[in-house]
């Protein structure tokens, strides 16, 4: 504590002068941040595909395609996915 009953000030990385009660603030947060599980990347599936996969299930048809939707979808579905051409090839 300064003699003012100040905290004292603290450097950050840019070299410049803050409280340091605030660098107390961003050390809890940090942990806080790292204490989390790590977020899962969410696949939006257009409600179309998840139709013609339906239809191929029901008949047992396979998904000729350009699309890894319908790679996600054969997994969980149990339909055979056919690639059009090797993905990235097709503008």
């Amino acid at each position: 504590m300064c003699a003012e009953g100040q905290p004292l000030a603290a450097v950050d990385d840019r070299g410049a002068h803050r409280p340091a009660h605030s660098n107390h603030r961003s050390r809890r947060a940090r942990r806080h941040a790292h204490a989390r599980p790590p977020l899962r990347r969410v696949q939006l599936i257009p409600v179309v595909d998840y139709l013609i996969a339906a239809a191929a299930q029901e008949t047992g048809a396979a998904v000729l395609h350009h699309d890894r939707d319908y790679d996600t979808l054969a997994e969980i579905m149990g339909f055979e996915s056919v690639w059009l051409a090797p993905p990235g090839s097709l503008p």
